[in-house]
């Protein structure tokens, strides 16, 4: 190979080079590994929700002028301080593994033989959404979690299961619902479970 023969070699390979390193530079990086969506839907296309925990409801559907609302109690709207940001994660949250594909023999280890969180989105057109939340995994950071019908088991960060009921636990209701003249109260319900305790006022 003579001298000028290299030299053209070397400048193709030096161009080359050239080309690959500012493409790799200017593309974005994009990871092989990427998690997998557990659902993924429009934020504008949801209607209603309804989590249920343990036993226990609440449900809340879009109303008037674009704002949400409780079902119980009848038209009062959520505190949007509160209620901020539930739409967004109720969106779709990202799966930290996909543990089964396949339809599973027994769902015991998971929790979703008879999941205590069930979340059902219902969007404009009609469709609803089901999931399911069962155990807690064994480092406490997940929850089993599965779209009802559909076999695939999933692992999703366990703080948006916590979010979500606490909905239930912490209602999202306005400060001036608790504002109210304790001298107008004439009585009180207190329940937990089956119990009911009664304290009315006379005279």
């Amino acid at each position: 190979m003579n001298i000028r023969t290299s030299a053209v070699l070397l400048i193709v390979l030096a161009l080359v080079a050239g080309y690959v390193f500012f493409v790799q530079i200017r593309e974005p990086f994009e990871p092989s590994d990427e998690p997998p969506w557990f659902f993924s839907i429009d934020m504008d296309d949801i209607s209603r929700i309804t989590v249920t925990d343990m036993g226990r409801e609440a449900s809340f559907f879009l109303g008037r002028d674009q704002r949400w609302f409780f079902d119980q109690p009848e038209d009062m709207p959520v505190d949007d301080d509160a209620w901020e940001g539930v739409i967004l994660l109720l969106s779709g949250p990202k799966a930290d593994r996909v543990i089964l594909e396949e339809q599973a023999t027994d769902l015991d280890p998971y929790g979703l033989d008879y999941p205590p969180t069930r979340i059902e989105i219902e969007l404009k057109n009609g469709e609803k959404i089901p999931i399911l939340l069962g155990l807690y995994t064994p480092d406490g950071v997940g929850v089993y979690a599965q779209l009802e019908g559909i076999p695939t088991i999933f692992t999703i960060v366990a703080g948006w299961e916590d979010v979500m009921t606490r909905l239930i636990d912490n209602p999202p209701y306005h400060k001036w619902y608790y504002n109210i003249d304790t001298s107008m109260v004439t009585n009180v319900q207190v329940q937990k479970g089956e119990e009911l305790v009664t304290i009315t006022k006379e005279d």
